[in-house]
């Protein structure tokens, strides 16, 4: 007895002395393990994203295949756009600049240089509208302006978008990722254009019976006479609007067929028009060293060898615009 009541107390010490032990170990082992869950747990939710997002890409993409209405696209595309709080704040984003990224991936599904097997990624507009508002934002802080609108020259800008979201086959290789981007812009142009302005296809087909007069004459003469624009990627808006104003018959043009456009709205249309013009090989326009230039398109065809819209180098031009 003597020696098991010796012993019981040494036992008990020993016992305590190791349940302390264990329960520093527990905690340390707990903590190890609070840190290794919260890691999984961000690792999930970015794959979770990752995975939402993907599963929107196969939606939006089988919609559009199916002919989802463009409001709807429109809607899906802006709620899925990583826009920041500031970058809203700061930048405008019309419904026609909208509507012309949305054709963007419209024109590449219909593109004979796009391989239709990979098809076009949905995320293809959700990074153009990024990029865009990513565009307009920069030029803003370079002007040191409070707020501004994405200008149809900052569509410059989502080519990198175009390029990367979609499978070319082997005829779009040899024409290049940029030129085929470029293109899918232009004809994203055409496209929206006579949903705003007379189709000048059809002005031309009824040139000869038509009574009334091409409402696109003047400005097409103004740039017939030698005259040229050249639309600087940092001009800031003020400047832009200023330099737009010069074009004969531009202003007119647009307030004749959006009578309620305000200032800068107005000068968004024509700027668009210049575009529209261009995609219907009315006037020049070539992206080179930092700016759009618009000249006529006889100039340009004697001067360049080329007719239209047209890009020059994809290096040269995409320094100019970053």
């Amino acid at each position: 007895m003597t020696r098991v009541a010796h012993l019981a107390p040494h036992h008990s010490r020993d016992a305590s002395a190791f349940t302390l032990f264990e329960v520093l170990l527990a905690l340390g082992i707990f903590g190890l393990a609070v840190v290794g869950m919260l890691g999984a747990l961000n690792s999930a939710l970015s794959s979770a994203r990752e995975a939402r997002l993907g599963q929107f890409a196969r939606t939006l993409g089988t919609l559009l295949e199916n002919g989802v209405p463009v409001l709807t696209a429109l809607a899906i595309t802006e709620q899925e756009a990583d826009i920041h709080a500031e970058q809203k704040d700061r930048v405008v984003i019309s419904d026609l600049v909208k509507r012309l990224i949305e054709q963007v991936s419209f024109e590449a599904r219909s593109s004979e240089y796009v391989d239709k097997k990979s098809g076009v990624s949905a995320r293809l507009t959700i990074a153009a509208f990024e990029n865009a508002v990513s565009a307009a934002e920069r030029r803003a802080i370079l002007n040191n302006e409070k707020e501004t609108q994405v200008w149809m020259s900052d569509l410059v800008g989502i080519v990198p978008s175009i390029t990367g979201k979609i499978e070319l086959v082997y005829e779009g290789e040899q024409e290049g990722p940029y030129q085929v981007a470029f293109n899918l812009l232009e004809k994203s142009f055409r496209s929206q254009f006579i949903n705003y302005f007379p189709n000048p296809d059809q002005l031309k087909k009824r040139k000869s019976e038509a009574k009334d007069e091409n409402p696109f004459k003047s400005i097409t003469h103004w740039f017939d006479k030698g005259n040229q624009l050249n639309l600087f990627f940092n001009t800031k808006d003020e400047e832009k609007i200023q330099q737009l104003y010069k074009v004969d018959g531009l202003h007119a043009l647009v307030k004749k067929y959006f009578k309620l456009a305000n200032e800068k709205e107005a000068a968004l249309l024509m700027e668009f028009v210049l575009h529209g013009l261009a995609a219907y090989s009315l006037i020049s326009k070539k992206v080179v060293e930092g700016k759009i230039e618009f000249k006529d398109l006889i100039g340009s065809m004697v001067n360049l060898g080329s007719s239209g819209s047209s890009f020059g180098s994809e290096e040269d031009d995409l320094d100019d615009f970053n």
